[in-house]
């Protein structure tokens, strides 16, 4: 199977990564991929023509999106060396996997688009891995992919069993998993977290090093699985309910568009299995049992109106002891992460929007606005995880200064510099809606986002009353 590498073509299906990709191949690419990503993070609702402001900036962007020297490997690959300064002093990462598409089909006259599983006709597939720390802050993306479906293809999922692994768009976990793998250090615990769609005997059964491990959300919860000391077969479902309750747990529950934050309270089980190949997998009997340990989070008394949560997460990872699966449940929790990932990159960034020619510079595009959507991300939850770290290593002496006339405008005896994350995402936060009263919460994505547009108009009217405007650093 034919690798493209830095081509600039897009992949007309799925074909596997082969290993990490190389960085962008010249320095001006570099530089202008920097300059993209700060001026779209301050910027990240604008259209490409308002973000860039001339005609200059704006044929450099699109001459980029066109190059044939870049693809979205090979930008996530330039982008690794600030993923890898935030995670400095991690010995445990969450490597957080998921697929999306992107809906373009007002884009009649743009060629290379593919059919998707939504209810868009043309658009593109994309699949991306967050890493992110045991405290939830996000660091930046391992990987990612964007690919499109051959019209022809469709319909032919239907023959996948008769395909090799490697032919199965299914391969994309065990894929970027190894790639991951390779985006950090050796000595780093490199924990892989899935939703259902990742529970894959391939990618369980797949070779791994020590210190790297699977946490998936079961899918198939009917599958045959060897269990206890006499080797006996039950339903995976059955078995993980027969084991005695460890104890009960209290979570968060996402605030959803359907539903209100709340907390649940949980009862965790524990049972260790032997997960089996398919029923009709090619070469069966040569295939394996994978060792592995299922946890059940069930609530046993939902509030009225509510639907119970009950998760079943398969890991490879040995869960002896409550502990282990406390941190279990905790870390699938932040498996919240990339959906918010894909959220700041559709309606924060406005991907679907995009408005270019080929596939291939969509593909680009989408690359590079899901760098700016992991920083708008990053200092999101930066402010509420380390509030106390030091403001200037996420904001500029100019982006400062403006922040602090504005918080003297709002309160006339804030006098003093803003020293904090918490003190300068606060302002920032104001700036997009946020009123901060008590019970409000800390700031949203959105209101962030719209903040920090607020403030590079700020900037914008502060460089115009300058006789000699500061320059703007790396932001954030």
């Amino acid at each position: 199977m034919q690798r493209i590498v830095a081509s600039g073509v897009i992949m007309d299906s799925y074909r596997p990564l082969r290993g990490s990709a190389e960085v962008l191949p010249d320095k001006r690419l570099l530089d202008r991929l920097a300059w993209m990503v700060l001026t779209f993070t301050q910027q990240p609702a604008c259209t490409i023509p308002q973000a860039t402001s001339s005609r200059n900036s704006m044929d450099a962007t699109y001459d980029f999106f066109k190059n044939r020297r870049v693809c979205p490997e090979n930008i996530v690959a330039s982008c690794l060396p600030d993923t890898r300064t935030n995670l400095q002093g991690c010995c445990r990462v969450l490597a957080i996997q998921d697929a999306s598409e992107g809906n373009f089909d007002t884009l009649s006259q743009t060629t290379g688009l593919g059919y998707t599983d939504g209810h868009a006709t043309r658009g593109l597939k994309f699949h991306s891995t967050l890493a992110v720390r045991s405290d939830g802050l996000v660091a930046g993306l391992l990987t990612q992919q964007v690919w499109t479906r051959p019209f022809e293809a469709k319909g032919r999922a239907a023959k996948r069993r008769q395909r090799d692994a490697e032919d199965k768009e299914s391969f994309r976990w065990q894929d970027h998993a190894q790639a991951a793998r390779q985006a950090v250090p050796a000595e780093v615990v490199l924990i892989h977290v899935a939703d259902r769609e990742g529970d894959i005997y391939d990618w369980l059964a797949a070779p791994r090093p020590a210190n790297t491990h699977l946490l998936v959300r079961v899918a198939q919860a009917q599958r045959v699985v060897v269990y206890g000391p006499l080797g006996q077969r039950g339903h995976l479902a059955e078995v993980v309910a027969e084991q005695a309750l460890l104890g009960q747990q209290v979570i968060t529950v996402p605030r959803a568009d359907d539903r209100p934050q709340r907390q649940a309270n949980l009862s965790l089980r524990v049972a260790k299995v032997e997960i089996q190949p398919p029923k009709h997998a090619k070469g069966r009997r040569q295939m394996p049992g994978v060792e592995a340990w299922i946890v059940e989070a069930r609530e046993e008394q939902p509030p009225a109106g509510s639907t119970a949560v009950h998760w079943r997460l398969v890991t490879t990872e040995p869960i002896l002891s409550w502990e282990q699966a406390v941190q279990a449940l905790s870390e699938y929790q932040l498996r919240w992460r990339i959906e918010r990932f894909h959220f700041v990159l559709k309606s924060g960034c406005g991907i679907e929007r995009l408005e270019l020619s080929t596939a291939e510079r969509l593909a680009n595009a989408v690359a590079v606005y899901s760098q700016v959507a992991v920083r708008i991300m990053r200092l999101t939850y930066l402010a509420r995880i380390e509030p106390e770290a030091e403001a200037s290593k996420e904001f500029s002496v100019e982006e400062l200064r403006v922040l602090e006339a504005e918080q003297q405008r709002r309160n006339k005896q804030a006098t003093g510099p803003l020293r904090t994350i918490r003190e300068a995402v606060r302002v920032v936060a104001q700036m997009g809606g946020h009123l901060g009263r008590q019970g409000d919460g800390p700031p949203g994505l959105k209101v962030l986002w719209r903040g920090l547009l607020a403030l590079h108009h700020r900037i914008l009217g502060f460089r115009l009353g300058q006789s000699t405007p500061l320059s703007s650093t790396k932001y954030p």
